[in-house]
Formats: structure tokens, sequence, C-alpha cells
């Protein structure tokens, strides 16, 4: 998956800003394959990690992400709701009696296009 928006954004207003002030570093990084399905679990100490992960990563990831980052209302949810469909991520309804399932079906279908998934497995999906 290539997404302009994503690509703008992590290269041009957002990615420079956090390499100049955040100097993010990483170990292992040139072993993810630049193609294919790939999972790529993460320590989650920080909202700011679901930035630093995508920065290093040469591929594109998709997160599923917690619904209220779509239905905040107001102009704050408006601008989490463009930010987050702009750069891929997929809503999940952490509430759903099936949202496992969901979440797990998702997942296998971002696979199967052989795109990059990002996870946290201390999350609560």
């Amino acid at each position: 998956m290539h997404n302009k928006t994503y690509w703008w954004l992590k290269h041009v207003f957002i990615g420079p800003l956090l390499w100049v002030y955040n100097r993010p570093f990483t170990r292992g990084v040139k072993t993810i394959p630049e193609t294919g399905p790939v999972l790529l679990a993460s320590n989650h100490l920080a909202v700011m990690d679901s930035f630093f992960l995508p920065l290093v990563c040469k591929r594109q990831l998709t997160f599923l992400a917690k619904k209220e980052y779509f239905t905040t209302p107001g102009l704050v949810g408006g601008i989490q709701k463009w930010f987050f469909s702009s750069v891929g991520q997929v809503p999940l309804d952490r509430d759903d009696k099936d949202a496992q399932r969901a979440a797990l079906k998702t997942a296998k279908g971002i696979l199967a296009k052989g795109d990059a998934l990002g996870m946290y497995p201390e999350g609560t999906r």
C-alpha cells in the first residue's frame, strides 16, 4: 500500500520534525522485508510510539486503531478522523462482543494483501 498523504506527512510535514526533536533510534529495522506481508510488534509506552515506528520503517504500516479516533465529534474529532484515515489506519470497535474476532479478521486481510501490519501486543486487543 502506498498512500500519498502518508508519504507527505512522513517525509515533509511531521517526519522531519520528529527526527530533529526526538532523534529516534532503532535496531534491526534493516531486516524488515521490503515487500510481502509482515507483522511488526512493538512496545507501546506512549501515544508517540505510533509515530516513531512508522517513521523508522521504509514501508507504510497499518495499525488497527480504536474507533474513537474516527468517531469523536467536533473539530478535534474531525482532525483525528482525517489524520488516521489519511495514514491508512483501520478503525476497530473494542466494545463489540466480537472485537477480537474482527481484529483478527482485519489483520489477516491486511497481511493477505501483502501489506505491513503494526501492532502493540500489550494493547487491549
